[in-house]
């Protein structure tokens, strides 16, 4: 990607903005975490361990000794975070950063997690898969974001809108695959009759 006149560091900072935009709005960066084994204590606090370079966007699915397990907001009844609204018992993280199991969990399951990442703003890299399916997509941001800076030399409005009309496309495009589970498939429910 090159915009004559801009500073190789913002060029990368303004790279790292799209590819977050990127990964936050379609989801394309979806992966399972490595297992974590719980110790059978009440309301323990386990930390996500993510790749290097990335943070977490959101919690997308939780399994539970290999079964699904449900996933709880914690935007939850106080008394006790593990209580969804409805009584279910699920996982709940409220920092992102670590979880709780709620109690009467046993020791020795394992908790694993499918998440939603971005590269964080600190990122040097990103995944080869993102990088190979959406080059484009993030380069086109980043020049959209760059373009539009006022009061430098690569000031130039008019190519940034375009950058940003194929930077929105290529988002739209990344939905669509993430939606498909990247196959040419459209997944369909099962119809229930009766």
């Amino acid at each position: 990607m090159s915009v004559p006149g801009a500073p190789e560091p913002m060029v990368t900072a303004h790279l790292v903005r799209a590819a977050r935009t990127l990964c936050r709005r379609a989801q394309v960066w979806l992966v399972w975490l490595d297992p974590v084994t719980t110790t059978g204590v009440d309301y323990a606090e386990y930390d996500i361990e993510l790749p290097t370079g990335s943070e977490l966007f959101q919690l997308y699915k939780t399994t539970l000794d290999g079964r699904d397990y449900p996933t709880v907001s914690h935007r939850v009844k106080k008394n006790d975070p593990s209580l969804n609204d409805d009584g279910r018992k699920g996982l709940v993280s409220s920092d992102m950063l670590s979880f709780i199991m709620p109690p009467g969990t046993a020791g020795g399951s394992k908790v694993q997690i499918q998440a939603v990442l971005m590269p964080s703003v600190t990122a040097t890299s990103i995944p080869d898969l993102i990088y190979q399916r959406y080059l484009e997509c993030i380069a086109a941001g980043a020049k959209a974001s760059l373009m539009r800076l006022p009061d430098t030399t690569f000031h130039k409005p008019n190519d940034a809108a375009i950058e940003k009309a194929d930077f929105e496309q290529g988002i739209n495009k990344a939905s669509l695959d993430t939606f498909r589970g990247m196959t040419k498939n459209v997944p369909r429910n099962k119809v229930n009759w009766c």
